[in-house]
């Protein structure tokens, strides 16, 4: 893509993305990230790398998602958001590299920098340590958390996110 404003080309990522064009996003979220470094957007120098991860667990190249989030947690980040967010998915790809250690760690950690009334955090830091609770077998613990996170959800409005949780 040609230099343009970070914002619009964060956004085109985006559309690329829900598309189904991967590639495309992926082109665009790098301008992006670009972009906002030479205009001195820490915001979207952050959130390109962190969506750039989540586009590339999606297309399947795991190991290079990892790296860019490792990146990206390398950095002094602000947003505790962003923070939250970037560990849940970095649970994510340590569940699915086989370290549920590392996995129960980081969404522990996010759990611990979220309110209660932070619904849109807190639904899939729960319905994450949902998962893992489930596959460490314990199922008592995995039901509860997944009813808390349904809560979440339908306090959302997600029904996306509720039928995710569901399954």
């Amino acid at each position: 893509p040609r230099r343009r404003d970070p914002g619009t080309l964060y956004e085109r990522a985006l559309e690329f993305w829900k598309a189904g064009n991967g590639d495309e996003a992926m082109n665009h979220l790098l301008a992006a990230r670009e972009a906002a470094a030479e205009r001195g957007d820490l915001d979207l120098q952050h959130r390109a790398p962190l969506t750039s991860a989540i586009v590339s667990r999606n297309m399947g190249h795991i190991r290079f998602a990892k790296q860019v989030l490792d990146d990206l947690l390398c950095e002094p980040l602000r947003d505790r958001e962003l923070i939250v967010r970037a560990l849940v998915l970095s649970s994510s790809l340590w569940r699915v590299l086989g370290s549920n250690l590392m996995a129960r760690m980081t969404i522990d950690h996010a759990r611990s920098m979220v309110r209660p009334d932070q619904h849109e955090l807190v639904a899939p830091v729960l319905h994450q340590a949902a998962k893992l609770a489930f596959e460490d077998g314990r199922l008592d613990d995995a039901e509860e958390l997944v009813g808390y996170a349904l809560r979440h959800y339908r306090h959302l409005d997600d029904s996306y996110g509720e039928v995710r949780a569901s399954v």
